[in-house]
Order: C-alpha cells, then structure tokens, then sequence
C-alpha cells in the first residue's frame, strides 16, 4: 500500500514557493494551485498573449513552438546546486489557439527581468484572387 503525503494544519497555514519564487497556497494531500508562474493571458481584437514568469530559467532553457492549433512553452534545467541542497526545475504549458488566430505569426519575447511574453495575431482577411480593386477618388466640384 502506498504512503500518501498529507499537510498539518500549520502547513497548510504557511505559503508555500513555487520555482518563481510565488506563493501557492497548499491544499490537502500536498496538491498545489495551477496557475503558478502565468501572469495573465488573454484574447482581444488583436489576438492571444500570455504572460510567463521565467526568471529561474535561462533562455537556453526555454522552448517555445506550435503544434497544429496549440502553443507549447516548456522549460527545463538539469539538477544545480542551490542554497538548500540540488534543484531541478521543469514545467509544460499548452495553449489551444482559436480558429482565427495566424499560426505563423506566434512570436515570443524575453525580458531581462524574466517575463515571457507570446502572442499571435488575429487573421487578416485574404482579398480573393482575381479580382482587381481600384479605388476611384470621389472629386468635389
């Protein structure tokens, strides 16, 4: 039978750190809250954007690509040496993108303070091929 871990009820009291160095509050049976390390993401007119904490992470250590209609962003560092004893860090996040979303236009963005941003642009319209526009300028007289 296997061991299950379980919390005190101090321990659930003390926030705990996620690899960003954030407060996740601790839930029963060791479990953790998600949205650690996402700043903030969203849809508007102009497209998708994600906010991304990555300042444990070199941007060697960072990956970002699109498969089919989804964003993957992974980061990963091998086992180092730290204050406390040897860490090793990884994490995936996944974001399926809309059907008007430009696939080809997904770029990313690293800041010096560790912020990753991506974002993808909203489809232009494709004028229909063979159809000749021309705008006529209308003359006041």
């Amino acid at each position: 039978m296997a061991l299950v871990p379980f919390l005190l009820q101090d321990e659930l009291l003390r926030p705990l750190l996620c690899g960003c160095n954030r407060p996740v509050l601790r839930q029963k049976r060791g479990k953790l809250a998600t949205r650690c390390c996402v700043l903030d993401s969203q849809y508007d007119s102009n497209g998708f954007k994600v906010n991304l904490d990555v300042q444990q992470f070199r941007p060697d250590e960072l990956n970002v690509k699109v498969v089919d209609d989804v964003i993957v962003v992974e980061g990963k560092h091998e086992e180092r040496k730290d204050d406390h004893g040897y860490i090793a860090r990884q994490f995936q996040r996944l974001y399926k993108l809309r059907d008007d979303i430009d696939l080809d236009g997904v770029s990313s963005a690293l800041s010096s303070d560790g912020i990753l941003t991506i974002t993808a642009p909203v489809k232009q319209p494709v004028p229909l091929p063979g159809l000749n526009e021309r705008i006529i300028p209308v003359i006041h007289t």
